[in-house]
């Protein structure tokens, strides 16, 4: 058979048989592949440390019928404060989520991989300011897909957002793009956004990911920033897929706020 090697992140695992795994990988590579790896269900396995989620590894493995052999592993990053971090492993389950959920097997797309590992390091950080991290992310991953749609000029009547700054744009979840004031209908599928929002939402596209600079309690336009990519995601992913991660680490957020009698 024959055998080749790829860097990648490990995104999830299920059981197979006995002892065996299915392995999903985002490789810088080849993009998202399943790889099954023999006997590592085993306690004394060597490979099982190595293949953990949200580890980055370098794999060899080689070529079978249904799935791709793992033979070898060695783990590159374990980014072990994140592992010990409740909230920061929670937000890493959301983008692994999202990547496994908006990537198809073999789409290679090296941004997507920079990306995540970028994430992961922010996470990694001992200082636990993650803030809007998770939101930049979903976007810039939703932008690197060709999900995401463009924020510099209105859908409908093309007219640039940038040059409305006494107007109130508007997102058209219907649509799935940003109308101006003048093309918006008051309804349920418009979303009004500040032309600062939009400017992030630009941002957030193209720029590295930015770790806030305080930890507590969002914004009010940031928290609508939030909720705007969220209900994005769920429109993107479809209305009947629940996002089982992002529900967790909301309910780890929303535990970690101080109630009403703290503040």
């Amino acid at each position: 058979m024959a055998t080749y090697l790829v860097e990648g992140i490990v995104l999830k695992y299920f059981p197979y048989r006995d002892y065996d795994r299915i392995f999903t990988l985002y490789t810088k590579e080849h993009g998202k592949i399943d790889a099954i790896g023999r006997g590592i269900g085993k306690i004394l396995s060597k490979l099982v440390g190595h293949l953990q989620p949200v580890t980055m590894s370098r794999c060899m493995l080689a070529e079978g019928r249904r799935w791709d052999v793992l033979t070898q592993a060695k783990a590159l990053h374990t980014y072990p404060v994140l592992h010990q971090n409740i909230e920061a492993l929670a937000l890493a389950g959301v983008a692994i989520e999202a990547v496994d959920r908006l990537t198809k097997t073999g789409q290679e797309e090296p941004l997507v991989y920079l990306a995540l590992d970028e994430l992961f390091k922010k996470l990694n950080s001992k200082h636990h300011q993650h803030g809007t991290l998770i939101y930049h992310f979903l976007w810039q991953l939703m932008t690197t897909l060709g999900f995401a749609p463009l924020v510099q000029n209105c859908i409908s009547c093309k007219k640039s957002l940038e040059e409305t700054v006494n107007e109130t744009p508007y997102f058209h979840f219907q649509e799935g793009g940003f109308v101006c004031s003048s093309c918006a209908v008051e309804g349920n599928f418009v979303w009004p956004v500040t032309p600062t929002a939009l400017h992030k939402l630009n941002h957030y596209g193209k720029e590295s990911l930015a770790v806030s600079k305080s930890h507590g309690t969002l914004s009010s336009e940031e928290r609508g920033l939030a909720r705007l990519i969220l209900h994005f995601y769920q429109h993107v992913i479809g209305e009947d897929a629940l996002p089982k991660n992002l529900l967790f680490y909301r309910s780890i957020y929303l535990s970690h706020q101080p109630s009403a009698q703290e503040k």
